[in-house]
């Protein structure tokens, strides 16, 4: 139980890292959204949080600003 919890740990901190590398000072809208995930979408705010990070990088490789990777990832997420 122990490996699992550290484990966990490790890949929030993993996700939050990512989050805040793909979306700079817009990462912390993207957090707010991830802590309501589990409500609105059934997801953890883990899931969440690599979800956008991943849809995030994307958005930022085509070229878009951090700003509007983040708001792009936030549309996605919702559909």
């Amino acid at each position: 139980a122990g490996k699992s919890m550290i484990d966990a740990a490790s890949d929030f901190d993993e996700n939050l890292n990512k989050v805040n590398v793909a979306f700079g000072n817009s990462s912390e809208a993207v957090t707010a959204w991830a802590d309501n995930a589990t409500k609105q979408f059934g997801l953890s705010k883990n899931q969440a949080l690599e979800a956008t990070s991943l849809f995030g990088d994307m958005g930022t490789a085509m070229g878009l600003t951090q700003s509007d990777a983040a708001n792009m990832s936030l549309i996605l997420n919702r559909q």
